[in-house]
């Protein structure tokens, strides 16, 4: 019974699901099957513990016919039986978190039993919702057109000659659904093709980015369409800078018209173009990202059920670190702190607030924040080492720098959780940070063309070597020896 369809799919209920379950098996089934009922409420009693050893089938077929033998196929089908209540339950509890196929079906209903006037109020109803409707998605084009499909059929069985609304607004709102998936798909394709270097055919992609050039007029009153051709155009035109500026103007006004988590997703599309210019030496860009980053900030569109991501915490000081706006990101980090999970909070909050105390060169406070983290995980580990090891080379403390160089290294070796791109990255850190600080140290009495040499060559192993983490930092230092 442990590996049955019906035990499997109950080990994903939450309590809630579960009791709700309970109460849809006996109102179905308390009169008709009482076994069943009895079935649910003994399965309860290990609830979440689905593995008890008391839930085998031999020992379920005792409890519910205690004077019967045990009866293979008897239990099996009773578990089949409640297996297909588990099936109805969850469509049903889906069905209710859908009102607009609710309003669907209603109409269906209504449309094949003949009850025009019924089927007239449902219309003018849903019509009225949509006028209203924040969310403007392609999901919101999808429910209409279900709804117009309705009238269509509708209007067609009454076989009236008279011309309706209900065909045009049937195709225009499939129209809009197609046009708003199609380059919705077409962006997430250009951004996989660029982040994990795979190749997809964009068939009609051009004919669609053309169609909606050509009724511009039209379709700019439609956020879904226009957002998702603005991200394209961005992302096919990453060079002309005037898309990026368009699709920010857009999201700022249109975020509101989709969902918390795709307008996330729209945003990301731009978090990524700038960070795209970052990395190329841009770095004007970098008040741009802060800048996104405060819209997202000020719509609370990083906070989900109250949480938010440690990783967009960090990501958000980050950024405040590199533009020095060290008051803003202090305050940020104080306002925000108590929206991080209760089990990240301390890590992300001291973490960030050593990130700062550093930018500022207040090391000995930067150093205190540090002992105040738990390095139980791995990206904290190294964050906090490498921000240790910045520390040191700016203090000069040779035997601490060394020290810690060598109690990374040996860390890299025992762990094998880290990657080995990224393992590779901090130990080129290491490497180089080394050969910096002995440049650094010998300034002061070395000959001063064997130090320019090995500095030159310093100069070069870095700009050859791909992979090195912290790598702005480091030729930050390195040119500061020349």
């Amino acid at each position: 019974m442990h590996q049955s369809l019906l035990i499997t799919a109950l080990n994903t209920i939450n309590k809630k699901e579960w009791k709700a379950f309970c109460n849809y098996v006996e109102g179905v089934c308390l009169r008709k099957n009482q076994k069943l009922f009895e079935l649910v409420q003994y399965i309860g009693k290990y609830y979440p513990n689905l593995e008890h050893k008391r839930l085998t089938k031999e020992i379920v077929y005792r409890h519910l016919f205690p004077k019967s033998k045990y009866h293979q196929l008897k239990i099996n089908n009773l578990i089949s039986d409640l297996y297909k209540l588990l099936e109805e339950f969850l469509v049903i509890q889906r069905l209710s978190q859908h009102p607009h196929l609710q309003k669907q079906f209603l109409l269906q209903e209504w449309r094949e039993r003949g009850l025009e006037k019924h089927f007239q109020r449902g219309l003018k109803a849903g019509r009225r919702e949509a006028e209203t409707a924040a969310l403007q998605d392609r999901h919101f084009f999808w429910e209409q057109y279900l709804i117009e499909e309705e009238a269509d059929r509708f209007y067609d069985e009454k076989g009236k000659r008279a011309k309706d609304e209900s065909l045009q607004r049937r195709v225009d709102y499939f129209d809009l659904y197609y046009l708003a998936s199609k380059l919705r798909f077409c962006c997430e394709m250009v951004n996989r093709e660029k982040v994990i270097q795979v190749e997809y055919e964009y068939r009609m992609m051009e004919e669609v980015m053309q169609f909606v050039c050509k009724h511009m007029d039209y379709l700019k009153d439609y956020p879904a369409v226009m957002v998702y051709y603005q991200i394209l155009q961005t992302l096919l035109n990453h060079e002309e800078e005037r898309y990026y500026q368009e699709l920010i103007q857009l999201l700022e006004k249109h975020s509101t018209n989709f969902s918390k988590q795709e307008a996330q997703e729209l945003y990301a599309y731009a978090q990524n173009y700038c960070v795209l210019k970052i990395n190329s030496g841009q770095t004007a860009y970098l008040n741009e990202l802060l800048q996104l980053y405060q819209q997202l900030l000020d719509k609370a569109l990083l906070i989900e059920n109250g949480v938010m991501s440690q990783w967009n915490f960090k990501n958000i000081v980050t950024v405040g670190l590199r533009l020095r706006q060290f008051d803003w990101a202090i305050h940020f980090v104080e306002e925000y702190k108590d929206y991080l999970k209760p089990e990240e909070k301390e890590n992300a909050y001291y973490y960030n607030l050593a990130s700062l105390y550093y930018g500022q060169k207040r090391y000995q406070e930067a150093m205190e924040r540090l002992l105040q983290v738990e390095l139980n995980d791995v990206s904290y580990y190294l964050g906090t080492k490498s921000l240790l090891l910045k520390i040191y080379y700016e203090i000069e403390e040779t035997e601490a720098l060394f020290s810690l160089v060598d109690a990374v290294k040996i860390y890299m070796i025992r762990t094998k959780l880290i990657p080995k791109y990224q393992k590779d990255s901090y130990l080129n850190l290491l490497k180089f940070t080394q050969k910096a600080y002995k440049i650094k140290s010998d300034q002061a009495y070395a000959d001063a063309a064997d130090l320019r040499k090995k500095w030159q060559q310093l100069q070069t192993a870095i700009a050859d070597t791909p992979n090195i983490a912290n790598v702005n930092w480091l030729r930050e230092k390195v040119g500061e020896l020349g």
